[in-house]
């Protein structure tokens, strides 16, 4: 039919791993505070990593947000993130403030 589900804020609040059978999700937007939690926490690395992979096992698109310093890319890109998104990409602003933006940045 032309369009796609995604799960929004994966990893925290109501995600519940049964919705992963339940729904055929297309994208895991895994949500920023998995990220934060991370830092300099290897467990919490190793958790996150095994969500990439968990979510390209059942055929999802993964995409971390949240993503702020390079090293947090770096890390991502490493466990094989497909997407991501963050300040360091940019800021939520105003439509036409956005056009200039990917004028500037494509």
């Amino acid at each position: 039919m032309g369009f796609h589900l995604s799960i929004d804020d994966f990893g925290s609040g109501y995600s519940d791993l049964t919705i992963l059978n339940a729904i055929p999700l297309d994208v895991m937007k895994i949500d920023r505070s998995l990220l934060l939690a991370s830092r300099g926490a290897k467990r919490m690395q190793a958790v996150l990593a095994r969500m990439i992979d968990l979510g390209h096992a059942l055929g999802m698109t993964v995409i971390c947000e949240g993503i702020e310093e390079h090293e947090q890319e770096e890390m991502l890109r490493s466990y094989g993130c497909d997407h991501g998104q963050g300040y360091l990409y940019g800021k939520p602003m105003p439509e036409a403030e956005f056009s200039s933006f990917l004028e500037q940045h494509i």
